[in-house]
């Protein structure tokens, strides 16, 4: 019997890791430019010039900071899971219960060095966790008693565990988790920063009203608490609750979204590992696992409200997708809603930078106003300016990601929808439809985004005077808006397309070993590039046109041309070579795995 592995598809848990990781940088780089800069404590208390209480630059402080504190995390995580349950014991090499699980493991092609329970009887959970030489699998007292007495049950459980460790979302799992508690930290240091920082205005005063030059006399202390005490006091109050006013709020947004990241990425690691228990010990152990041998209950809407918080999904989606694996890595709706958003604010925090850094670095002002992009990026691959060239690649790759998000999230669809046996009108259908999600997502992150902040200049004139808000979170947006977010969906829509034509190659195609995911990425990326390409210059042509300048026609094409015949090339690969007409009735080997005998 054959069954589709959704683990030789596209994963989503990389991608969950991908959101996570560019998430948490822009976090940080916000955060960070709260922070205290050099300056701050180097200039003296007594100079007239006082540091500002924001800078751009200063973004960096608050990356250098996610990668100490997210590999501190990292390192201690393991640490703390093993003593998830309580007190862990190691497992002897002859118990039995081991001796099945490192067979299984075998069988499954996975390495575990060390193997912990507990003390606890009535406990009959388990997870897996660590990387390189030490992964570790921990399980209940109870789970060690169910290997003797029920050991379909006990397999079941202990082959989910293993395809945590196969399909490597562990360490997806562990440097999420790290990043996520590393922007926490970030967040915790600048808001107890806010109520100390106005502490150096306040001496700066001080110092000037008892000693205000060489061989003037100055004030007594006690004057000094008498006369301006009190204006000071409210100016500190002000200071902090403008402060807090800024970040407060916006780290309230960022450790909601995050953490629903989070979660979501747990949820797609267990359905991903329930694949692969069912390819290792069979459907059937694994659905009485779950189930307990009761009929499907419909979960009430509380339940499905409660899984947006859940590491598991409900039990009603693991039966479903043992059922029907084909549907595991299919995104839904929502998904592009919050796709597109995150689109949006990867492009809003660039163009942050990208003004901010075009006034502090001269050479930077001169790639950006550069009218010949060759120019710029021979400026940049040769890191004349170490910073600029650095920062420059850096926004590149943040907004690079943010498009293969979504494209990755089309050839998933895709491939869903062939596989279910989709017509092209029914798939055209969802295929519009996620386009609007996206520029929905795209919208609201024009209207609704964090990183409004970047006009500093008149809002902290606002907030740190005590003063009313203005443009923190809410921005107006405009038809012009919508139409210039609505341009590159028209290329996705088009990247949708060519993933809908490939994936019936590919699907039909022969091949003896599974695609591996560079492979994937390759696809994904060369497919955007060439519909992007194309859209680009028919849009420009249309917009700005020039008929006399075939040069520009016959360059735009040409390389569209090229990315086409790539891509071509990278589906042939996938697929396995040319098969012949007769052989494309067959489902290709790599996509389909033994399954067990229930």
């Amino acid at each position: 019997m054959m069954r589709i592995d959704p683990n030789r598809l596209p994963s989503g848990t990389g991608v969950n890791f991908l959101v996570i990781a560019i998430s948490s940088v822009m976090v940080a780089f916000w955060s960070g430019q709260f922070l205290p800069g050099p300056d701050y404590f180097l200039t003296p208390f007594v100079a007239q010039f006082q540091p500002g209480v924001y800078s751009v630059s200063n973004g960096f402080y608050g990356l250098i900071l996610l990668v100490i504190a997210s590999a501190a995390f990292g390192v201690l995580l393991p640490r703390r899971q093993r003593r998830a349950f309580g007190i862990a014991d190691e497992i002897e090499p002859t118990h039995p219960a081991r001796v099945k699980i490192e067979d299984l493991a075998q069988a499954m092609s996975v390495r575990v060095d060390l193997f912990l329970s507990d003390r606890k009887i009535k406990n009959a959970d388990a997870i897996s966790f660590g990387i390189f030489r030490r992964k570790t699998m921990l399980l209940g007292k109870r789970l060690l008693l169910m290997s003797a007495k029920t050991p379909s049950a006990f397999l079941a459980r202990a082959a989910h565990e293993l395809g945590h460790f196969k399909n490597g979302d562990v360490k997806y799992v562990m440097m999420s988790r790290a990043l996520l508690q590393a922007d926490l930290f970030i967040m915790a240091i600048v808001l107890v920063w806010m109520l100390f920082r106005p502490a150096r205005v306040v001496l700066m005063q001080y110092y000037l009203f008892i000693a205000p030059a060489p061989g003037l006399p100055g004030a007594s202390p006690d004057l000094f608490f008498k006369l301006h005490g009190w204006q000071w006091a409210s100016y500190w109050l002000d200071q902090t609750i403008g402060g807090l006013a800024i970040t407060a709020p916006v780290f309230t947004f960022w450790m909601i979204l995050l953490f629903l990241e989070y979660r979501s990425l747990l949820r797609t690691r267990e359905l991903l590992a329930d694949a692969q228990a069912v390819a290792a010990v069979g459907a059937g152990p694994l659905l009485k696992t779950l189930t307990g041998a009761r009929n499907d209950i419909a979960p009430t809407l509380l339940q499905h409200l409660y899984e947006f918080i859940s590491p598991h999904p409900l039990v009603v989606k693991r039966v479903e997708a043992l059922k029907r694996p084909e549907k595991v890595l299919k995104p839904g709706l929502l998904r592009y809603l919050f796709l597109g958003y995150l689109w949006s604010l990867t492009q809003s925090l660039a163009s942050t930078i990208d003004i901010a850094m075009s006034i502090v670095e001269p050479d930077y002002g001169k790639i950006r106003s550069g009218a010949n992009p060759l120019v710029a990026l021979a400026f940049v691959v040769r890191f004349e300016n170490v910073t600029v060239s650095i920062l420059y690649l850096s926004m590149v790759a943040v907004l690079f990601a943010s498009y293969f998000l979504i494209v990755v999230a089309l050839l998933r669809s895709s491939l869903s929808a062939r596989l279910e046996g989709r017509s092209f009108a029914g798939w055209s259908s969802v295929a519009i439809m996620q386009a609007i999600f996206i520029l929905a997502g795209a919208v609201i992150g024009d209207a609704v985004r964090p990183y409004g902040q970047a006009v500093q200049a008149t809002l902290s004139s606002y907030v740190m005077l005590g003063s009313k808000l203005s443009g923190l979170m809410f921005h107006p947006v405009g038809i012009a808006q919508v139409l210039q977010e609505a341009a590159p969906c028209v290329a996705f829509l088009a990247t949708a397309f060519v993933f809908w034509i490939a994936s019936g190659f590919i699907l039909n195609g022969r091949r003896e070993r599974p695609v591996r995911t560079v492979e994937w990425a390759v696809l994904a990326a060369l497919s955007f590039l060439f519909a992007y390409q194309t859209y680009a210059v028919i849009w420009l042509g249309w917009t700005v046109p020039d008929a006399g300048n075939l040069s520009f026609y016959a360059s735009g094409f040409g390389m569209s041309g090229f990315l086409m015949l790539m891509t071509a090339i990278v589906v042939v690969r996938i697929r396995g070579g040319l098969a012949r007409r007769q052989e494309l009735e067959f489902r290709p080997p790599w996509l389909f795995v033994p399954s067990v005998a229930a």
